[in-house]
């Protein structure tokens, strides 16, 4: 189980200087990282459902096409992934009552089964920074595909967290030796 302060103004709560408020501990049960997980994927192939690609059965068939089309449509998959992220994000903060920060993101992207996830973390004041050898599917499916999934988190992090962001700063598929990802 996680377990959030959640604060309820009460006049029989903590005082001071005009305000008074009453902390709560509620339980936010681990699945539901579990259950995100799972809508986060079906978020992003409703991003591919919803595009002029051919219909499939799965997001893994979508990404191994990935590369045909043309730039515009590919631009608006981009576009639908990332919105559909963020509203899935901004959902998921509402129906819990809490906002993720970076140790959140830390603590729990390998849960989110996203191959841009994985990797080793570090940790500043300001920043959390991911470092990883890529991934075979960036790999065989090129830039486009490491785009795809940049947007995905980028709009999933803008929709779970209000003050933090998600930057690439190296990418395999792009010719870097390996791919970094800074929140």
């Amino acid at each position: 189980m996680i377990f959030v302060l959640q604060y309820t103004p009460s006049a029989g709560g903590w005082s001071g200087a005009g305000i008074s408020m009453n902390l709560d501990l509620i339980e936010l049960p681990l699945n539901s990282v579990d259950d995100l997980a799972v809508r986060w994927r079906a978020a992003r192939f409703s991003a591919f459902k919803n595009s002029s690609h051919p219909p499939m059965n799965s997001e893994d068939e979508y990404l191994g096409i990935i590369n045909s089309g043309d730039e515009a449509q590919f631009d608006e998959l981009l576009k639908r992934v990332f919105l559909n992220s963020r509203s899935l994000g901004m959902s998921y903060q509402k129906t819990f009552g809490l906002v993720w920060d970076l140790g959140d993101i830390a603590r729990f992207s390998r849960d989110l089964r996203s191959p841009c996830l994985q990797g080793t973390w570090e940790h500043s004041a300001s920043a959390r920074q991911l470092t990883r050898s890529g991934c075979t599917g960036g790999s065989e499916g090129g830039l486009r595909y490491c785009q795809y999934w940049r947007e995905a988190i980028d709009g999933l992090v803008t929709g779970l967290c209000e003050n933090e962001r998600f930057v690439r700063h190296e990418c395999v598929a792009a010719g870097n030796s390996q791919c970094v990802d800074v929140f």
